[in-house]
């Protein structure tokens, strides 16, 4: 069963009905719209002035309409409240902000967790497709299970079943006909004493063959836990990529553990091709740990402004010393795969972020070449040494109405 997390009764179903729809958003590269959707069609049911732990009415379930326009928000007059009215509106509407963007990335996250839950690698067997079940045996024992030499009476016992139970079916009748019956709780005792007895009856040549049984299937199983923590790593792209995808639910419980364990801020960077995106480089970064204060920040929410101006640019100089564009286009998966842009992969919110590397790369001829972000295409360029600037990108944001600011008379 799909663990509910934060989310129980109605408010759980009403998610799990969104997940097929959720999971053809992500192949068709529409995810983060198709969670606006869920998250207006969530306010309709549940509204913000609804407690998370209170459920709605069923009446007011059924009445919903997720086609019919959502309510104008009203501001009241400023002419018509006092300073200190008209404050109280701006610090309700400040907090009705809050609440909303941390309940669209309650649901963003919950969404986005249940889909890597469904495509979890952990289901796979072999080393080769099981990377992350490897490393988290390596860093805490876990994963994978040390085989245990089976014992020469269990595959004796296995191999003979049919003939035990017979057996023990008949002393059963045996000890009624004798007026000394097995009581119904003392049974299972007798019966586990009954087959060590029958076991021990077998001749010593007999039981030494089982014995050696016993040693070679341990042998053979001990080769195979061997083979699957040496194989090596598929380095096939949608293996890579599928990997890529799993970073945020390896490295940030990972993360997490070392913050609490020694107090200290842990940063994790991660770059290179994303296949997906047509080889395009990549920074993957996930960060741990928040400032002091009332307003808690992570890395990401605090340093934003820095991260981009020096350590992107740093960091991109480095990863362009490290892939070539022949190697980046080795890498490259078909157009229509989901990109980690596609599945909500960063959050500021978790400390988990992505940023794509423009510029030039190095070819095997020793030229360079401009990869294209854009259109996930590498465009030849001429071959004499360039110095290549950061491209800076502006978002527009557009606000539906501004937060009200009541401009005192006394200032």
């Amino acid at each position: 069963m799909v663990n509910p997390g934060a989310f129980r009764g109605s408010r759980w179903d009403f998610l799990i009905q969104e997940m097929e729809g959720y999971i053809k958003a992500v192949e068709e590269g529409c995810a983060a719209e198709f969670i606006a959707d869920v998250v207006r069609h969530s306010l309709k049911r549940y509204p913000l002035s609804l407690a998370h732990n209170v459920e709605p009415s069923p009446d007011h379930l059924a009445a919903v309409d997720n086609h019919m326009p959502d309510p104008e928000v009203v501001m009241p007059d400023e002419d018509e409240l006092s300073f200190v009215e008209y404050e109280k509106v701006q610090l309700k509407f400040a907090e009705d902000q809050r609440n909303l963007k941390f309940r669209a990335e309650q649901i963003r996250h919950w969404l986005r967790y249940q889909y890597v839950k469904q495509n979890d690698m952990s289901a796979k067997d072999t080393g080769a497709d099981n990377p992350w079940t490897i490393l988290l045996h390596c860093l805490t024992g876990v994963g994978l299970s040390k085989p245990r030499k089976p014992q020469a009476f269990a595959l004796w016992y296995k191999a003979n079943t049919a003939d035990v139970n017979d057996a023990w079916k008949a002393h059963m009748e045996t000890m009624n006909g004798s007026g000394c019956a097995i009581l119904p709780g003392q049974r299972a005792a007798g019966f586990h004493s009954f087959k060590s007895k029958t076991y021990n009856k077998l001749l010593g040549a007999e039981k030494k063959s089982w014995e050696d049984l016993a040693a070679e299937e341990h042998e053979v199983a001990m080769k195979d836990f061997e083979d699957k923590l040496n194989a090596p790593i598929s380095q096939e792209p949608k293996d890579l990529q599928s990997c890529l995808e799993r970073l945020p639910s390896i490295v940030k419980p990972l993360i997490d553990i070392i913050v609490e364990e020694t107090g200290c801020p842990v940063s994790i960077y991660v770059g290179g091709p994303q296949p997906a995106d047509g080889g395009c480089l990549h920074i993957a970064s996930f960060h741990g740990g928040k400032t002091l204060g009332m307003v808690k920040q992570n890395f990401i929410e605090a340093e934003q402004a820095n991260m981009k101006h020096y350590i992107l640019p740093v960091y991109s100089n480095f990863l362009k010393r490290c892939f070539t564009v022949d190697m980046c286009r080795a890498q490259a998966l078909p157009s229509d795969t989901p990109t980690l842009e596609s599945i909500g992969f960063a959050s500021d919110g978790d400390g988990i972020t992505l940023h794509t590397i423009d510029g030039d790369l190095y070819n095997s001829a020793g030229g360079k070449e401009l990869i294209s972000a854009n259109q996930s295409t590498m465009t030849a360029k001429a071959t004499q040494p360039t110095v290549t600037a950061m491209k800076k990108t502006t978002t527009k944001a557009t606000k539906a109405w501004e937060a009200p600011v009541k401009k005192s008379s006394e200032v």
